[in-house]
C-alpha cells in the first residue's frame, strides 16, 4: 500500500517559521555593520568639518589668466576669491556665473589646485565692430552686443543701417549678421579690401551692403546673398583701379551691377 503524505495546514507552517529562532550570528554581523557605516559616515562628518573649519585648505594664492578688460581686482571682488577663504566650502559654479555676467567675459573656468591655490582663467569678448544704432556699441563675432563704446578709442569698421528696436536679447538682427561674416571673409588672407581696410558697412534695407573704403571712404554695393563672390571681384576691381592709379577719382563701385558685371563710377563723371 503506499503511504499518503499528508500535508500541513496553513497554521501548522506558521507555527514552523514562527518557532524558528533567529541566528544571533547573522544579527551580530548586521548590527556590527550598520555601527560600521555610521561611525564612518561621523567620521568623514568631523573630519571634512575639521579640515574646512582648519587652516590645512585656506586660500594663500590666486591665479588669474585671460583678463583685460576686468583687473585682477575686479576678479577676485565678484568671484569672492578672498585670501584665508577655505578651499573646500568654496563654490566654484557660482563664481564661474557671477564673471560671466559681466558683459565683457565670455567664459569663465575656476579651478581649486589643493592644498591653497585657485586659478581663475577667463575668456573675454573680442569686439570686432562698433555698432550705430542711435547709440554706438561694441559687437562680437557672434553678433552680441555686450557693451557701449563709451570713451574707448578702437578703430574697427562701424556697421550702420539697423535701428535700435530692431535689437532683441543684445544681438543683431539675422539679416544684419551678414556684416560679420564679410567681416570674417575680409580678415581671411591678404585682401585689398581687408577687415583694416574697411571704415563701415552700410546696410540698405534691400539684402545689399554698402561696404566703405576706410582709405578713400569709397562704397563699394555688395549682396548680402553674393558676399563671398562679390569680394572675390571687389578685390580684382581694386586691383585694377590702384594699378591704373584711377582709384583717387572713384565715387562709388556697384559689384551688383548685372550678371558678372561690375559698375565704377568716377567722380565728375555723370
Amino acid at each position: 500500500m503506499r503511504r499518503v503524505k499528508k500535508k500541513k495546514s496553513r497554521m501548522q507552517t506558521r507555527k514552523t517559521r514562527a518557532g524558528k529562532k533567529t541566528n544571533p550570528r547573522r544579527l551580530f554581523i548586521a548590527i556590527s555593520l550598520v555601527l560600521c557605516i555610521g561611525l564612518t559616515c561621523l567620521g568623514s562628518l568631523i573630519l571634512y568639518s575639521w579640515l574646512r573649519e582648519g587652516d590645512v585648505f585656506r586660500l594663500r594664492t590666486v591665479e588669474v589668466r585671460g583678463n583685460n578688460e576686468l583687473s585682477r581686482i575686479d576678479v577676485i571682488r565678484i568671484t569672492n576669491a578672498t585670501v584665508g577663504t577655505s578651499l573646500l566650502g568654496y563654490d566654484t559654479r557660482k563664481a564661474e556665473a557671477a564673471l560671466e555676467a559681466r558683459n565683457w567675459v565670455e567664459e569663465a573656468r575656476i579651478r581649486r589646485e589643493f592644498p591653497d591655490k585657485l586659478i581663475i582663467s577667463i575668456k573675454e569678448r573680442k569686439p570686432v565692430a562698433i555698432l550705430n544704432a542711435g547709440t554706438l556699441y561694441l559687437v562680437d563675432k557672434k553678433g552680441t552686443i555686450f557693451d557701449k563704446l563709451g570713451r574707448r578709442k578702437l578703430s574697427l569698421p562701424i556697421i550702420s543701417g539697423i535701428k535700435k528696436d530692431e535689437i532683441e536679447q543684445n544681438q543683431l538682427p539675422e539679416y544684419a549678421k551678414a556684416t560679420l561674416e564679410l567681416l570674417d571673409l575680409a580678415n581671411n588672407g591678404p585682401r585689398l579690401l581687408s577687415a583694416n581696410n574697411i571704415s563701415e558697412l552700410r546696410l540698405d534695407g534691400r539684402g545689399e551692403i554698402l561696404v566703405y573704403t576706410r582709405d578713400r571712404a569709397v562704397p563699394v554695393r555688395m549682396a548680402a546673398k553674393h558676399l563671398e563672390r562679390d569680394l572675390e571681384r571687389a578685390e580684382k576691381v581694386l586691383y585694377h583701379l590702384y594699378n591704373s592709379k584711377t582709384y583717387k577719382r572713384v565715387a562709388e563701385i556697384d559689384m551688383e551691377y548685372g550678371p558678372n558685371q561690375a559698375w565704377v563710377k568716377l567722380k565728375g563723371v555723370r
